[in-house]
């Protein structure tokens, strides 16, 4: 038998040993393609595509962490493997094998999962490009869709990366292969492991370093985020290490030492085992819990600042569009009947649709703002869902429009406006936060008996009138907002009329493109920190069937079984995820002080939808664990 074909027949045999690591080397190399194929695409690269070369470029910078992130991936899980196939490179070299000879059978076998990886990665590339191509296209609202290409250099360049990649790991990872006498090799799989134990000041120091880091991440505000954002990494990082090492054991040992809970049903064998177990394998479930909040955290982030930005521009500018005209019924600056053509032109039949007349004024401590009736306002505050206003004949209200902010609470001022060379004194009630405008105008809210005389202190031609409009649908019609621009006169300046399609979609394009590229990413570690758990899991099988067999023959029932094996493969997927999860949630806390904004709702969706796939994984590898054992429908 030659090297190739044993090569091939162990990885055969140990497919299930690959499958994670096939699975998520092959997801790597799709989306390396993907991104490399549109960065090497004819239209982006000769500039056809209106935002391609900003686009490629983010793309490119993701090839490169995810070529950084597979070395590491892959060297993780080579060395892995090597380790638990200790026994068996001592029974080839009990066999006449020489330590060089088992290393070029163990290369061999790594360049095999790696070449079904690389041409797996390649088909599903290929295959789902197209819709890549859409995705992209329709995201920067390109008006010819992305053709669909098989870009040879990117498939050349990801092909060849990868298998350097690959080769240079395998190659790394086999110097420990054949250094250690037969007799050890041999025994590796049989030697006693220690009891699990716990140092009580490494715990303490757990507890305190996350209790300190979550602390400052609680109290973190816009001033302070780039003071602490390192101590506060710092100290999580450190806390979780030691929470895994330390805390996750010390834990246990307190349950265990608990006779009136650890000494019930099946608990003795399951928290016995589950010591071991976490003590094997809390370096590993300290790096999956740290790659989770990352991933967690980065993704929620972009998701957070997708849904803010784009809730502040609705907030900040309530109307789809909005004219301001100088004069009552003058009507210089867009021809109403032109405006009406338009609208029909495109088949938009408004909704809203208002007149508000205004006084601009210079006003103590707004040097730009305007009076506005209490009866205007309320009609605005009714179509916008706002709060209404009040007014006493002398007093005025302030509505600023933007969100609340200290320094800009008025009750109780007295206030002076500047209206027509004269000065008009008013006692402010309060401060509402809202806009009521595109133009954002601080606006001062008066009695209509107070307003009226302010009116008539200003001639017909140099009052102001606002005419706004809002529409279902207005996302789409950028066309009509480029014809409505035209309308305007060349003399007269363009920031008279204030529109939110534009803002929108450019600000929907960033974000969106952001978010898009950065799910791909996200998912990508997400899948592997997953066949991290999976692998370790497999890694161990053969040792495990050894001590179930045992726990069969002393009685215990194949259904006691299955609880002891949940409990060991949930917690192994569990513990870290949920660590993450806690670490994500007070990163998102952070991100709202700095933001200052709410944004559990899009943070607790981004986890839930994460939480999903990690249940999913652990269904999978639970059954497929519990089938390997021949225990799935024993019982």
């Amino acid at each position: 038998m030659t090297f190739r074909a044993l090569a091939i027949r162990n990885v055969r045999g140990g497919w299930r040993r690959y499958a994670a690591f096939l699975l998520s080397s092959t997801a790597a190399v799709m989306i390396a393609y993907l991104f490399a194929s549109f960065v090497a695409h004819p239209d982006v690269r000769s500039g056809h595509i209106i935002g391609g070369a900003a686009v490629a470029q983010g793309l490119l910078a993701c090839v490169y962490l995810i070529a950084v992130f597979s070395f590491f991936f892959v060297l993780y899980s080579s060395s892995s493997f090597y380790k638990t196939r200790q026994k068996e490179f001592g029974l080839l070299q009990l066999l006449g094998m020489t330590p060089w000879q088992i290393r070029r059978l163990a290369f061999a076998e790594q360049m095999i999962v790696a070449a079904c990886a690389i041409v797996c990665g390649l088909g599903l590339g290929i295959l789902f490009s197209k819709l890549f191509y859409m995705g992209i296209g329709e995201l920067l609202r390109t008006e010819a869709p992305v053709r669909f290409l098989i870009v040879g250099s990117a498939a050349a360049w990801t092909a060849v990366g990868f298998a350097a990649l690959f080769a240079a790991v395998a190659a790394a990872s086999l110097f420990g292969i054949g250094r250690k006498p037969v007799i050890e090799l041999l025994r590796a799989s049989r030697k006693p492991k220690r009891p699990p134990l716990a140092s009580a000041w490494l715990t303490a120091l757990a507890v305190v370093a996350l209790g300190g880091g979550y602390i400052l991440a609680y109290t973190t505000n816009l001033r302070s985020v780039i003071l602490l954002m390192t101590p506060i990494t710092g100290l999580v990082v450190l806390g979780t290490y030691f929470l895994f090492t330390q805390g996750c054991i010390a834990a246990l040992g307190r349950l265990m030492r608990s006779r009136g809970y650890y000494w019930k049903g099946v608990r003795l064998l399951a928290l016995s085992q589950l010591s071991y177990r976490l003590k094997d394998t809390a370096r590993m479930m300290f790096s999956v819990a740290v790659l989770f909040a990352v991933v967690f955290t980065a993704i929620g982030a972009v998701y957070v600042f997708h849904q803010d930005i784009q809730d502040k521009l609705l907030v900040n500018t309530p109307f789809a569009l909005s004219i301001e005209e100088q004069g009552l019924d003058t009507r210089k600056v867009v021809d109403p009947e032109a405006l009406k053509a338009l609208f029909a032109k495109h088949g938009i039949e408004p909704e809203i649709e208002t007149r508000t007349p205004l006084v601009d004024v210079t006003a103590t401590g707004e040097p730009e703002a305007a009076l506005i009736g209490e009866s205007s306002w309320n009609a605005l505050a009714a179509e916008l869902k706002l709060p209404t206003a009040d007014v006493e004949p002398g007093r005025t209200m302030f509505a600023y429009p933007f969100e609340r902010k200290s320094g800009e609470e008025t009750s109780g001022q007295s206030v002076a406006f500047a209206v027509a060379g004269r000065t008009l004194t008013f006692v402010s009630d309060g401060t509402i936060y809202a806009a009521a405008t595109n133009h954002g105008k601080r606006l001062w809210i008066l009695d209509d008996a107070d307003f009226e005389d302010a009116l008539r202190l200003v001639p017909d031609a140099e009052r102001t009138v606002l005419y706004a409009y809002d529409w279902s649908g207005w996302e789409s019609d950028a066309a009509f907002v480029r014809e409505a621009l035209e309308l305007v006169a060349p003399e007269i300046p363009r920031s008279l009329v204030r529109e939110r399609i534009t803002g929108y979609q450019d600000i929907r394009q960033f974000t969106s493109l952001t978010f898009f590229i950065g799910l791909f990413v996200g998912i990508l570690f997400f899948f592997a920190a997953g066949s991290l758990l999976y692998f370790k899991q497999f890694t161990e099988l053969e040792e495990d069937r050894q001590t179930y067999r045992q726990l069969l023959r002393i009685g215990v029932s194949p259904k006691e079984l299955r609880s002891v094996i949940r409990v060991q493969i949930g917690s192994v997927f569990g513990i870290p995820f949920v660590v993450g999860a806690v670490h994500a949630l007070f990163a998102y806390k952070m991100l709202g002080n700095v933001m200052q904004t709410n944004v559990w709702a899009s943070a607790l969706s981004v986890v839930a939808a994460f939480a999903a796939l990690q249940l999913l994984y652990y269904v999978v590898t639970e059954r497929a664990y519990m089938r390997q054992l021949g225990i799935a429908e024993a019982g």
